[in-house]
């Protein structure tokens, strides 16, 4: 990825537990994704970036290009890729249900961002826990324009509803 890249695509959600039951099939694991996002009007390329979390579960972006303003989910499971969604491949989770941390690295090694949850709050339903609830995100960007970003992702209605803060550096 080149440096450039830096300054656009950041982690922007984490859905870490599917709906329902934790089943283990294709399609539960297929539920569970993290989502990328280019903020810039470019592509970018993602070719040999990585996503990992906490426990070490690695995805390497293989030849793909993020179109701007574009987002791509990266789903845990097995599937066919398309430009906005990448399949892990995996047969087990990726994403623990109560707390984890995801890290976005380019090719060269760079940590780009990172994304933390913490579900301490207690909640009704497991349906309430499917999302992001409170978060911290950081990425490295241009100065003049942002040093961290936080993300909050709260559950209204069947979908999520996002809101971002933006913190400029002087």
């Amino acid at each position: 990825m080149p440096a450039s890249a830096a300054y656009c695509v950041g982690i922007h959600r984490i859905y870490y537990n599917s709906p329902g039951s934790d089943t283990g099939s294709n399609s539960s694991l297929n539920a569970e994704w993290i989502q990328l996002r280019n903020q810039c009007s470019t592509s970018r390329s993602l070719t040999a970036a990585k996503i990992k979390e906490a426990a070490g579960h690695t995805y390497t972006f293989g030849s793909y290009t993020l179109g701007g303003g574009k987002y791509v989910k990266v789903h845990t499971g097995k599937g066919t890729n398309t430009a906005t969604d990448r399949y892990w491949g995996r047969s087990g989770y990726v994403w623990n249900n109560d707390k984890d941390t995801a890290y976005l690295y380019n090719r060269s090694g760079t940590r780009l961002g990172t994304c933390s949850y913490n579900n301490k709050t207690p909640v009704r339903s497991t349906a309430d826990r499917r999302f992001l609830v409170a978060g911290s995100l950081s990425m490295r960007g241009e100065p003049a324009v942002f040093s961290h970003q936080r993300l909050f992702i709260i559950r209204v209605g069947p979908t999520p509803v996002t809101y971002s803060e933006y913190k400029g550096r002087a």
